[in-house]
């Protein structure tokens, strides 16, 4: 009778906890989460399976060729602020260049200072990029990761402010939380 007993609290906590798992709000649209579970990988929810411990949120093997493909391909200012940034020759951090972060590939990452740096061509003048790129700063926002934006002509023609810029956002960090209200740091209310 015990064992009979046993098996239902067994059911009955593995549905509570599907139904906490229910509760857990999704980031952006695609679903991503980090989480120490899994054997320390990170897991994918959706609302349908909720977790996924197969999926990676850092260079995911689904981008592996494409980010392959686009490190090979760099434009002439992704290999010029590149040329100063590895090595760790801008304030002794390192970067990653193409970097695959949840479903999306990052110019060029720092993960000791969770910033990344986009650079943006004509390929970004568009409405349909201007809102693409609305959702995967969100996306990145609610990761905790600073996305620096500049134009491929800035960096060409002013690459020593884009490096005092990028050290700068690299010493003085301003990640924003994902739980506070953008209009609250505004108003100055949130620390």
């Amino acid at each position: 009778m015990a064992g009979v007993n046993s098996g239902v609290g067994k059911s009955q906590a593995s549905s509570q906890a599907r139904q906490a798992q229910a509760e857990i709000p999704l980031l952006p649209e695609e679903g991503w989460t980090r989480s120490g579970r899994g054997g320390g990988r990170n897991v994918l929810l959706t609302a349908s399976t909720r977790v996924n411990t197969s999926m990676r949120f850092y260079n995911s093997k689904r981008l592996s060729a494409r980010r392959l493909e686009l490190r090979r391909n760099l434009t002439t200012a992704e290999a010029a602020l590149w040329k100063r940034l590895q090595r760790r020759q801008l304030a002794g951090r390192k970067f990653r260049r193409q970097h695959g972060v949840g479903p999306y590939i990052l110019d060029f990452f720092c993960p000791e200072s969770s910033l990344a740096v986009e650079l943006d061509g004509a390929a970004h003048d568009n409405a349909t990029a201007q809102t693409r790129d609305r959702r995967r700063e969100e996306f990145l926002r609610q990761a905790r990761i600073q996305v620096l934006r500049f134009e491929n002509r800035e960096v060409i023609e002013n690459m020593e402010g884009v490096l005092i810029e990028i050290k700068r956002s690299l010493l003085t960090p301003t990640i924003p939380s994902p739980l506070v209200p953008p209009l609250l740091r505004q108003e100055g209310k949130v620390e």
